[in-house]
């Protein structure tokens, strides 16, 4: 193993792997195809944050990153820090497809001066698959493809070989230090029985002059490890059923659990995190008959024994979650009567 090995690894696969397509490029051919498999232990979230952002890209791999996540759009790297994005030493990645949190792939589109394997990564390109092996870990799979044969691929895939190995393991030890600060099933289960007793309403005024109100009661469950929930959504002509959940510890993983139906028969699941001791975080995988689909994330903050901040995120096509609504809720033990007028067609 040369001596310089760190530096010329890393390069390397910020050349082919670090942004890794489902589809290759028109005139590549298929060749040969090369993998590497790595489990990590962190949150998929905060994996593809590690490989799609720029502050994720900085935080490990490159001392500059600069990030278009879109298809067509680029990734660019550079590992010189006296440098800038744009100079002669700057990699620049094509984004050939993507589904976030899930795929990723790219093109090595310019490699930096001097590179001696610039033909043979240009030619080639890459597939990130990410898994969530619960809610802790997650696998990553790459798949380089487009290898061709010869002395000059032979020496470029010993390249590789030795540089993807390096930097899994560096990805590896950039989430060591907070694996262990993950909170187990029992934690979290423990801070969302917070929400047992009494009933949490939100209200906020809309534009038009009306009144926007949430109503949300937990109920426990007959384990003492789990618990349900129902909710409904109005306004000043009244309330109707929005939906009913059920939260549990899944037997057998170390993970909290939640399943929810609404009104219109759309079934979402997913797992609940506790990134803090006051903060709750559910990862919304939402399904109906209708189409594809959706992914949400909802946070809910304690900022008091009878009051937390909810805010509930969309997961755009780029990766980056945008902002739907934040309400404040609070706990009250008399129900005002707004909240418990049934609106019109309500099935109650």
């Amino acid at each position: 193993m040369p001596a310089r090995l760190p530096g010329s690894v890393s390069l390397a696969v910020a050349l082919c792997l670090c942004c890794a397509a489902s589809a290759p490029p028109d005139d590549a051919p298929v060749g040969r195809t090369l993998e590497w498999n790595a489990q990590i232990d962190a949150p998929l979230a905060q994996v593809w944050d590690a490989f799609t952002t720029e502050e994720g890209i900085e935080s490990w791999m490159t001392p500059l990153a600069e990030v278009d996540l879109r298809v067509g759009g680029s990734i660019q790297t550079n590992y010189n820090p006296q440098g800038t994005i744009g100079d002669e030493t700057t990699i620049v990645h094509r984004i050939l497809s993507l589904e976030p949190q899930r795929m990723l792939s790219s093109r090595v589109e310019k490699a930096p001066a001097g590179f001696p394997h610039a033909k043979v990564v240009e030619q080639a390109w890459g597939v990130w698959y990410f898994e969530p092996l619960g809610v802790n870990r997650t696998h990553i799979r790459l798949v380089s493809a487009g290898w061709g044969s010869g002395p000059d691929w032979d020496a470029a895939e010993t390249f590789f070989q030795a540089g993807n190995e390096w930097t899994l393991n560096k990805l590896k030890e950039k989430f060591a230090s907070t694996a262990g600060d993950a909170a187990s099933a029992d934690a979290t289960l423990a801070i969302a029985r917070r929400l047992l007793g009494g009933e949490w309403i939100a209200e906020r005024e809309e534009e038009d002059g009306g009144t926007f109100r949430v109503r949300n009661v937990f109920i426990d469950g007959p384990d003492g490890r789990s618990f349900m929930v129902r909710g409904w959504l109005g306004g000043d002509e009244g309330t109707f059923e929005h939906g009913q959940g059920q939260i549990w510890i899944e037997p057998g993983r170390d993970e909290v659990r939640f399943q929810n139906i609404n009104e219109q028969g759309h079934v979402a699941r997913g797992a609940i995190t506790s990134p803090t001791a006051d903060t709750l975080e559910w990862d919304w995988h939402a399904r109906s008959d209708a189409g594809p689909g959706q992914r949400y994330r909802v946070t809910m903050h304690f900022t008091g024994p009878d009051a937390y901040t909810f805010r509930l995120e969309h997961l755009e096509e780029n990766g980056s979650y945008r902002q739907l609504i934040e309400l404040p809720f609070t706990r009250v033990r008399g129900m005002p009567e707004e909240f418990e007028k049934p609106a019109p067609g309500d099935k109650r």
